[in-house]
């Protein structure tokens, strides 16, 4: 063949194939995507030039942006499976990892669960879908990211309604409430949940509420005697106080079915501050081996309550003070009690550190804002004319020295009204506290009610006129308590009887520094070198004055030694700490 016609020959060729295309015609020269939306195709050059769609089944019988849910009409609180695929547009099931992330609009509010992210494995991913409150239908999305693009597909859920199961307390807050018109918080919120069969929230539920006594005139207030419950089921109603110390309690009821119904917890309206006679101060230990040794540590508790001897509120201060080692300041009060600690150290009191002051003996004073006591005796809880009877008390202090008497120069005091001197009881001998009634109490309330306004405890009781009503409500109220630094090391001393085979021996053993008695879980016993004695003490936990008398058993300890005993005797006094103290006896 000539030259030229092999030029023809080839240039018939190239343009055969430039009309074929080269390949598919179908295919355009570029394929990549970056749009998404319900079903759309993911950009996967990478994986061969194949699209890849979120969707259901595989092969001829893939389908793109649809979910497959297994149960689409679910009973309130059931289950389900819900299935996705990735495949490209032939059905072929996408190979490479991938997570799936799930949402629901139940799942965003709580009232339903859904497994998220799920992995793919080999292009198949399964998640577990539960309702938990939720009702209607609710819409799944499925979405998965590969290569920077996102693809989605949905399906739809209904779910049944639950049956209303029950409705149940959950809290009142603040669970004590001031007597309208004493000055503390006169509203409490008082909250229920509503649920199903399951036990799980139902929302968009009425509910009825009602107070069980409107005595004094405590009321829900107009309005929230009604309300719906929100998404987590819960629902509430606000108690005003009234001006009779009571107990009430909310019952809330179904409006739809009032057979389903609960009642809240006592709430309480009160002073809620400490009156005197209510307020105790106690200790786990009166009498540590606290004297030759630092950092014995000792709880105490005081317990609170009111006039009408219901709990002060959570949040009330107690302070504290001694005058012997360490003591925390301060406590905040919780369901009526709060502790502390006292921790031994210097300053360890010597004999007459205070005048009349016995070595080896504290006191621990706690103090709160309260008011006086009195006794209600016509029942009507307010001091009025009906009530003569109340208790004056001068400030508050620390009786170091035991005599019940502030002593001018050696003892300190709480200055409640901080005038910078200590004023005992005839300072002011008008009652302070929040439930009293004189004159002008009463003309105020009578003047409330003309304008309409809220009268206070005060309207309808005849005034009392001796004591009146102190301008001063509120007072330091009190509780002391004794405590021994006990020493480690007894004085041992044969007060009566000898010591010898048949005989009876009575010994005084007390700290060899203070005179006081030994710590408690002290024991004390006696060998023989022959024979058994059978007598043998535990000191008790006690703060008993060694120094004002004897008790057996306390500080006082007798022996009776058997007739065939054969000396030497041998008393030993055994410290918790172990520290022995020996008195060796021959006969």
């Amino acid at each position: 063949m000539s030259g030229l016609a092999r030029l023809l020959t080839a240039l018939s060729l190239m343009l055969l194939l430039a009309a074929c295309g080269g390949g598919d015609p179908d295919v355009p020269w570029d394929t990549s995507t970056t749009d998404t939306a319900d079903g759309d195709t993911i950009d996967d050059a990478g994986t061969g030039g194949a699209d890849i769609f979120i969707g259901s089944g595989s092969g001829t019988d893939f389908s793109a942006g649809t979910l497959d849910i297994a149960v689409t009409s679910l009973a309130a609180g059931g289950q389900t499976t819900v299935s996705a695929t990735l495949a490209d547009s032939a059905g072929n099931l996408y190979q490479e990892a991938a997570s799936v992330s799930f949402n629901t609009d139940c799942f965003s509010t709580g009232l339903a669960t859904i497994d998220t992210p799920v992995a793919a494995n080999g292009g198949v991913v399964t998640a577990t879908y539960v309702a938990q409150g939720c009702s209607g239908a609710d819409i799944i999305r499925a979405t998965v990211t590969v290569n920077g693009d996102t693809t989605t597909a949905t399906g739809t859920i209904n779910v049944q309604p639950a049956e209303i199961g029950s409705l149940e307390f959950v809290s009142a807050e603040p669970s004590l409430i001031g007597l309208r018109g004493v000055g503390l918080t006169e509203v409490s919120r008082v909250s229920f949940r509503v649920l199903d069969q399951n036990g799980n929230p139902v929302p968009q539920q009425t509910v009825n509420f009602s107070l069980s006594t409107d005595v004094g005139g405590a009321n829900i207030p107009a309005g929230a005697e009604t309300a719906v419950s929100d998404s987590n089921g819960l629902v509430g109603t606000d108690v005003k106080s009234g001006t009779i110390p009571t107990a009430v309690r909310v019952t809330a009821a179904l409006a739809t079915n009032p057979l389903i119904a609960s009642q809240s917890d006592g709430l309480i309206i009160s002073t809620g501050v400490s009156d005197q006679n209510s307020i105790s101060l106690s200790t786990e230990l009166f009498n540590p081996e606290a004297w030759n040794f630092d950092g014995e540590e000792v709880e105490l508790t005081v317990h609170a309550a009111d006039h009408f001897n219901n709990p002060v509120p959570d949040g009330a201060s107690v302070y504290f003070t001694t005058e012997g080692g360490q003591i925390q300041s301060q406590c905040q009060i919780t369901d009526g009690n709060c502790s502390v600690t006292w921790t031994s150290s210097n300053p360890r009191p010597a004999e007459d550190f205070v005048p009349g002051g016995m070595a080896g003996r504290i006191t621990i004073l706690s103090s709160m804002l309260g008011e006086e006591s009195f006794i209600d005796a016509n029942g009507n809880g307010v001091l009025d004319s009906g009530d003569t009877a109340f208790a004056n008390i001068p400030e508050a202090f620390r009786d170091d020295n035991e005599d019940s008497v502030k002593h001018p120069t050696h003892e300190e005091f709480v200055d409640f009204n901080t005038n910078g001197i200590y004023d005992g009881a005839n300072s002011d001998p008008d009652y302070n506290g929040a439930l009293c009634c004189d004159t002008g109490a009463v003309t105020a309330a009578d003047a409330a009610v003309a304008a309409g306004e809220d009268p206070g405890i005060c309207f309808g009781v005849t005034p009392i006129t001796s004591p009146v009503c102190s301008s001063e409500k509120n007072i330091n109220v009190r509780d002391d308590i004794v405590m021994i630094m006990s020493e480690s090391f007894a004085e041992i001393t044969l007060i009566s009887g000898t010591v010898g085979a048949g005989d009876s021996a009575t010994f005084e053993i007390v700290g060899a520094q203070t005179g006081q008695i030994m710590p408690a879980e002290t024991r004390i016993t006696v060998d023989l070198e022959d024979g058994t004695v059978d007598d043998s003490y535990t000191v008790p936990n006690s703060n008993f004055n060694a120094r004002l008398g004897d008790q057996l058993g306390i500080d006082i300890f007798t022996f009776n030694i058997p007739s065939d005993g054969v000396g030497p005797f041998t008393l030993l006094v055994t410290t918790p700490k172990g520290n022995v103290t020996r008195l060796d006896v021959s006969f």
